[in-house]
């Protein structure tokens, strides 16, 4: 599939729930084969890690995601801060010459390290916590961004958590299912969203599907979010106009504005 380059990436929003601003895009792989459908990444992933191929996997993702956002940014479709989250495999974490590669993608796209998000799953980030510090370390001297994903389903010590140069905390969508039915849910989100406040720590929740979700992660103060009930992923060209469409809408209140002052 990389060698035939079936594979493709498809880029979720993510958006800023007070401002409503577009904050950044989360890329994820498909792979379609015409003799058998869609592929779950659930699927071939483990497969790629399996086979030894997770690194050239990677390394493509990274390529692909980085150059996308360097594209919209030269086209201004995008503001300096939006940012592009990648996932990271926690064996290819692992591998030597991991930051090498995520140096010489944003070199060779020219994308400045700040717009890139690489999310690295709880488990990960705290087995053999002083060598992942200095991993996460070596990244934050990069000036990539770095997320916590499935935050929750850990078993992160705060101590430790505290050490780390993390931006983004991730609800995992698994708690988000029962909100705002569930009392234990909705505990369990709470606290998440306090911890990441109380660490200056941005949190993000995944999977938002409802309306009902939605008011009440804007209640308890969380701040960015993605799921369905904003955008379904896209591929590179709905991007391109989902953005210009952002971009038509503001400049038309804009104009609204300036014309109801004078």
């Amino acid at each position: 599939a990389l060698d035939n380059h079936d594979l493709r990436l498809v880029y979720q929003p993510q958006f800023d729930m007070r401002s409503g601003a577009l904050s950044g895009f989360e890329a994820l792989s498909r792979w379609d084969l015409d003799d058998h459908g869609p592929v779950s990444p659930e699927e071939f992933i483990p497969l790629a890690e399996a086979r030894g191929l997770i690194r050239p996997l990677t390394e493509w993702v990274v390529n692909e995601a980085c150059a996308q956002m360097a594209l919209w940014q030269s086209l201004k479709l995008v503001d300096d801060h939006v940012t592009m989250g990648v996932n990271i495999s926690p064996q290819h974490a692992q591998e030597e010459g991991f930051v090498s590669l995520i140096a010489a993608a944003l070199a060779r796209s020219r994308l400045p390290a700040v717009n890139l998000e690489l999310e690295l799953t709880e488990s990960v980030m705290m087995e053999g916590i002083d060598k992942r510090l200095e991993l996460i370390n070596s990244l934050d001297q990069l000036g990539a961004r770095i997320a916590i994903d499935d935050f929750g389903k850990g078993y992160s010590s705060l101590s430790r958590l505290a050490k780390l140069p993390v931006d983004t905390i991730k609800i995992d969508r698994d708690f988000l299912r029962g909100v705002p039915y569930s009392l234990r849910d909705c505990a369990v989100a709470r606290s998440i969203i306090a911890l990441g406040d109380g660490l200056n720590m941005q949190v993000l929740a995944e999977g938002v599907e409802t309306t009902a979700q939605k008011v009440f992660l804007k209640e308890a103060g969380c701040q960015l979010v993605q799921g369905y009930l904003y955008s379904e992923p896209l591929t590179a060209a709905e991007c391109v106009e989902f953005l210009k469409s952002r971009l038509n809408d503001a400049n038309g209140s804009a104009q609204s504005n300036h014309a109801a002052s004078e």
